[in-house]
């Protein structure tokens, strides 16, 4: 209703979709109703640019080459990273962080060879600990990535 009430030049600023049903799982019935809202899509979130989530992922797949593009913001961000990963000052260590592997699993694995020191922090860091065998307790923890884990500290 809000949306066929705009006039030209309006805009419409949706709430935290994170909660919306569907958001997080990529549902694809969430990215088609999202994508039906607007003619363009612009992404300048690089903070969330890694999940795959219907809001920054799934929409995309409903916008051709010519309506959908990396914001300022995110050409900044990955221009920066881009310069400091290729040409980093040395020791070079990274600081990585979050609630779990699965999320970061693709970023460790690219840095681990550009990187003298890589610390892991956040919950993440519960699955690396149980692997060396520390007792995490009911921290959380992804069994089914002990084995890259083990490979990352490697």
């Amino acid at each position: 209703e809000k949306l066929n009430n705009l006039k030209k030049c309006d805009v419409l600023m949706l709430e935290n979709l994170r909660f919306e049903s569907g958001e997080t799982s990529n549902d694809e019935e969430l990215s088609k109703a999202l994508a039906s809202m607007a003619d363009f899509y612009i992404n300048d979130a690089f903070g969330v640019s890694h999940r795959a989530h219907s809001s920054v992922e799934g929409i995309t797949k409903y916008f051709d080459n010519k309506h959908k593009a990396a914001g300022f913001l995110l050409q900044r961000e990955i221009q920066f990273f881009g310069k400091l990963i290729d040409n980093p000052i040395r020791p070079f260590a990274a600081v990585i962080g979050g609630s779990k592997v699965s999320g970061k699993l693709e970023a460790l694995i690219n840095l681990l060879p550009k990187v003298d020191k890589l610390f892991i922090g956040g919950g993440m860091a519960f699955t690396f600990l149980k692997q060396i065998g520390y007792d995490v307790g009911a921290s959380l923890v992804e069994d089914d990535l002990l084995d890259q884990a083990q490979h990352i500290m490697e």
